[in-house]
């Protein structure tokens, strides 16, 4: 049975019961209402007939007759000599009879009542009268008697007659009113059953109309559906209760192998069921036959495999449902053949994990790549800080000052690299704090300064009064899109000069950078913001390009609820414009740490021990230059079982790098936070040069008090080892700093600042032949040279000590003396900041 004739029969078969019913419904009324007036009318024919048969006219008329009858006889009795009693009696006889035929059958009816009561009492009792004297008819005297009787009895008769015959007319009419009253109900009635029948027929006609209406959309719609199934790509397969194929569309032919009049009949699980699926087909046909439900059957969409008719087994689609059929369910599968859209799978999975694993391999040679070059950047620029420290003239320090601008640019450039990989992949996390913007302005103002310069070009900053104070955001990531807007605006900047301009408001803080390079044409202002974006001259000259950078700082704007535009036209300069909703905060909400900002000659108060675990000799040199440059004394590991070897020598501080050969610094510092105090709790700070917050993590995880990034900075180090170094005993320096005062006054703060290095260069000197052991005569020479700067300088109590050395070398202490000479210099240097600056 196919699905169309399957669908149209069903809709047939709808409407045939209901039209039946009706029918014999409206028959049935019919008939009782027929039988009902035919019985109502045989009732009246048998009163007609009732009536006949005791005809009122006939008995009065017979009544009266007989009495005349009877006088008569009388008479001829009384006239006769010789009268005959009998025939007296027999005519007497029959006046009785009349009499009595008045109080049976119908007639009796009619004399139901009271008035004709008495008259037959009255005649009743005449006639017992008359019966009582007829006894000797042959006696005049009582043939007398009854002639005067009858006299009597005649006007009785006359009475009951006439009231009989007023009681028959009325009779009469009531049963003329009952069959008018019948005929009308007939009437009404038959008229009723003709318009019942009348409806019935007319709604037997429309129920006809729509069912043919019906079937012939049924019979549409199945020539259609018919059509689909067979212009479908997909296959239809119908089966019955008990799995035999019932239709099967071309498209099934086509995927199955199958033709429609072999497969007719024949099993679903002995043809087109896998042989490993088929015991788990018999259960849930069994299941669903027995509880109707399923877990194939209406259940959607499942992906099965099926067998085609050469014995191959391939993917399909299937989506089954059922329906009730004649003889029970009828299931419905639509099937299609996913073999090419699996094995497209298979290829988009395959190119899915080699894009993943290509932008993995992306993102190792973007994070080795940044390793690899923020080592040798450690060491340029660590070199440059302590150069830059150095006795330079002035074309030497501009060069230094110049190439570490150089290298801050290309540690830019090694930035935006690992920032466009974290950004795409959603890993890029704003982190806020309290920040003052304008020095972060100015430090970003000053590192560019020496590449402007270089050009010839002018580098302005002006911060409105209302953006001097602290905010809250992300100092990291708005100093990194500071120092990208600047420095491509010197780069694309030939001559003129560059305007930074820090503005805030109600809303947020603008900051603007404007130059006077060659412009962006306005159609190409969206595209600058785009990665890789070069716009050129006709020469080839690249005009400008900011590779990644635009595009990180547009989207770390937008990641900062903020935004980075462009205006300019071409030939007439830019302006690059920063918006950030940075919200103010209070001094007193402004962290202690935060607003302690200390320079990098006043955080080395005191010398310590630092211990370097480093695997770079490159690293490690730098790292060295630094802490002596501070004042502090360093040894030297080149892994983290070396550096745990060398611990219990006793260091106040470890600088320990991430990765390193034998042990790497994350397990190193496991093992030291493993040990009993004092050596578990020495502070650790790390060294990566992977800049992420997961590394940083990492390292808190394994115990690191602080995680730095190369390439590290001299003042980022020296502000890092001033919160460790202890606050120093200044009294036992005895400072005077009236002495201090009169020196700054008479010779000015730059003089005696060159004093003070000096004083720290001829304590360093003397230190080293200590450790050297020098003859005594240079150690008494520089014992003596270090009492004069110390009493110029106003610390008494240090010449003193100087001077006790001089005559006894024994009583050095080198330790104390460096910790209290480093002091009492901070002392005198915070004292010079807080006098007033020449104008």
């Amino acid at each position: 049975m196919s699905i169309a004739h399957f669908e149209g029969t069903s809709a047939f078969a709808k409407y045939n019961p209901k039209i039946r019913a009706g029918l014999l419904l409206g028959l049935g009324v019919i008939f009782l209402v027929v039988l009902t007036l035919s019985m109502a009318l045989t009732r009246q024919m048998r009163h007609f007939e009732t009536a006949q048969s005791d005809s009122l006219q006939w008995n009065l008329a017979q009544m009266e007759l007989e009495t005349s009858n009877l006088r008569r006889e009388i008479l001829e009795a009384r006239l006769s000599e010789a009268a005959n009693p009998g025939r007296t009696r027999l005519r007497f006889e029959i006046f009785l009879s009349r009499i009595n035929l008045l109080q049976e059958g119908e007639m009796a009816r009619l004399y139901d009542d009271p008035e004709a009561a008495a008259l037959l009492d009255r005649i009743a009792a005449t006639s017992a009268r008359i019966d009582a004297r007829l006894a000797d008819a042959t006696s005049q005297q009582s043939l007398e008697a009854t002639a005067e009787g009858l006299n009597q009895l005649q006007p009785l008769i006359r009475e009951l007659a006439l009231h009989g015959l007023d009681q028959a007319l009325l009779d009469s009419a009531a049963h003329r009113h009952g069959m008018k009253r019948q005929a009308e109900l007939t009437m009404a009635v038959g008229l009723g059953l003709l318009a019942a029948m009348f409806v019935m027929l007319l709604s037997n006609d429309h129920q006809r109309r729509r069912v043919l209406e019906k079937d012939a959309v049924l019979s549409q719609s199945a020539r259609r559906m018919g059509s689909i199934i067979g212009a479908s790509l997909d296959a239809v397969v119908c089966a019955d209760h008990k799995g035999r194929i019932t239709d099967f569309s071309p498209a099934a032919e086509e995927i199955f192998g199958w033709s429609r009049e072999e497969i007719l009949g024949l099993s679903l699980r002995d043809t087109i069921i896998p042989q490993r699926f088929r015991d788990a087909h018999d259960r849930g046909m069994a299941r669903f036959l027995s509880r109707r439900e399923g877990k194939v059957v209406g259940g959607g969409r499942v992906e099965l495999q099926a067998l085609r008719r050469c014995g191959t087994e391939f993917p399909v689609e299937m989506n089954l449902t059922s329906t009730e059929g004649p003889n029970g369910p009828v299931f419905i599968s639509y099937l299609r053949d996913i073999s090419d859209w699996k094995e497209s799978e298979a290829r988009l999975i395959s190119a899915r994990d080699a894009a993943t694993a290509a932008d993995e391999a992306k993102s190792r040679f973007l994070s080795v790549m940044s390793h690899e070059m923020r080592t040798p950047l450690n060491g340029i620029m660590g070199v440059l800080d302590l150069m830059r420290r150095t006795d330079l003239d002035a074309a030497q320090y501009r060069h230094i000052e110049v190439a570490l601008a150089s290298s801050e640019v290309l540690l830019q450039l090694v930035n935006e690299a690992l920032d466009i990989t974290r950004i795409e992949a959603g890993e890029e996390r704003i982190e806020t704090a309290p920040f003052a913007l304008a020095p972060l302005l100015r430090q970003v103002n000053a590192g560019l300064s020496p590449l402007a310069t270089e050009k010839g070009l002018t580098l302005d900053l002006t911060v409105e009064l209302e953006a001097e104070g602290w905010f809250e955001g992300d100092e990291k990531r708005i100093r990194q899109v500071i120092t990208n807007l600047i420095g491509n605006a010197v780069k694309f900047t030939r001559s003129g000069g560059i305007g930074v301009t820090a503005i805030a408001g109600e809303t947020g803080v603008t900051i603007r950078v404007d130059d006077t390079g060659v412009g962006i044409r306005h159609e190409d202002l969206d595209q600058i913001f785009e990665e890789f974006v070069a716009k050129s001259q006709p020469g080839g000259r690249q005009s400008r390009s900011d590779g990644l950078g635009l595009a990180i700082s547009r989207r770390l704007a937008r990641l900062m609820s903020g935004d980075l535009v462009a205006f300019s036209a071409k030939g007439e300069g830019s302006r690059f414009e920063l918006t950030l909703p940075l919200p103010r905060v209070r001094l007193a909400e402004i962290p202690a740490e935060a607003a302690d900002t200390p320079d990098a000659s006043d955080c080395a108060t005191a010398p310590l021990s630092v211990l370097v675990v480093e695997d770079n000799p490159i690293n490690r040199l730098v790292l060295r230059g630094m802490l002596e440059r501070l004042g502090h004394r360093v040894t030297e590991a080149e892994h983290g079982e070396e550096g745990l070897d060398l611990l219990p020598r006793g260091f106040d501080l470890v600088l320990m790098d991430f990765e390193m050969p034998v042990l790497g610094g994350l397990e190193a510092t496991q093992r030291i936070r493993r040990l009993s105090p004092p050596l578990g709790e020495i502070p650790v700070i790390g060294l990566t040069a992977h800049a992420s917050s997961e590394i940083c993590a990492l390292g808190a995880d394994a115990g690191m008090d602080r995680v730095l990034s190369k390439p590290l900075r001299f003042t980022t180090l020296a502000g890092l080892l001033g919160e460790h170094v202890p606050e120093p005993d200044l009294q036992e320096a005895d400072l005077d700093d009236e002495v201090l005062a009169e020196l700054v006054e008479t010779v000015g703060p730059q003089s005696v600042e060159r004093a003070l290095d000096g004083l720290l260069k001829e304590w360093q000197d003397m230190a080293r032949r200590i450790d050297s052991d020098a003859p005594g005569s240079d150690l008494a020479d520089l014992a003596h040279r270090m009492k004069g700067g110390a009493a110029m300088l106003g610390m008494s109590g240090l010449s003193r000590q100087f001077a006790e050395i001089e005559t006894d070398e024994t009583l050095i202490d080198v330790d104390r003396l460096d910790r209290l000479l480093r002091g009492a210099d901070a002392h005198a240097r915070a004292l010079l900041r807080q006098q007033p600056q020449p104008a």
